[in-house]
């Protein structure tokens, strides 16, 4: 790897898990007027680990929502479906045990919505991975503030210039990390090809992030 390089911090959704995109779904089907970056940090917010119906009474206040039991089934059922698109990508577990066996340190920084967390949790084993993990549903600290970044340098023990950030949003991961000296590796799954001078690279999936690590530092 890298020369000076001894962690990874990588995003989680868009990145290493597949979702759905509940936010902008919520918005639209209720028609809030909401800006998409204070409805993300509402829903990526603390709340329930479940889909239940404390779950959606907290989500509905907080949106400022009629608390009907037909909106409130609506949110329900939109929540679901949303959750069922959440699953790890292919590459994300290969490359995970890659960088881990090589001894790299590994930290996870996300703006995550509860019971996504908790479905990862149950049935896939990814989180192991990780020596460090900041959830905004836990935390409370949002991408791309530098606190959330800070946090997961702070418990990997390691310094900005130290790790490379990995993730698929290019104001989010990879500006947002390189406002506190972080570099970062955008991951274009989409192949949107963006034109930045941010990104040491850009990478069509991670199983091309090995490669790109070692171009990057070289």
């Amino acid at each position: 790897m890298g020369k000076g390089i001894q962690a990874i911090i990588f995003d989680m959704f868009g990145t290493l898990v597949r979702s759905g995109n509940p936010e902008a779904e919520i918005k639209k089907a209720f028609g809030l007027k909401w800006s998409y970056k204070d409805l993300e940090k509402a829903f990526t917010g603390k709340t329930p680990p479940e889909i239940n119906e404390e779950y959606v009474e907290c989500l509905m206040e907080r949106f400022g929502m009629r608390e009907t039991k037909e909106n409130a089934k609506r949110l329900q059922a939109l929540l679901e479906k949303e959750l069922d698109f959440v699953e790890p990508f292919p590459d994300a577990e290969p490359v995970l045990s890659r960088l881990k066996a090589e001894g790299l340190k590994l930290g996870l920084v996300s703006n995550s919505w509860a019971p996504a967390i908790s479905k990862i949790r149950r049935e896939f084993g990814l989180l192991g991975f990780f020596d460090a993990i900041i959830l905004s549903n836990e935390t409370e600290l949002f991408k791309p503030e530098p606190k959330a970044f800070e946090k997961c340098l702070e418990l990997l023990g390691v310094k900005a210039k130290e790790a490379l950030m990995v993730g698929d949003s290019l104001k989010h991961d990879i500006i947002g990390g390189n406002k506190i000296g972080l570099r970062g590796i955008l991951l274009d799954r989409a192949g949107k090809k963006p034109e930045s001078k941010e990104p040491l690279a850009i990478i069509p999936n991670l199983n091309e992030l090995p490669k790109a690590i070692k171009q990057a530092m070289q």
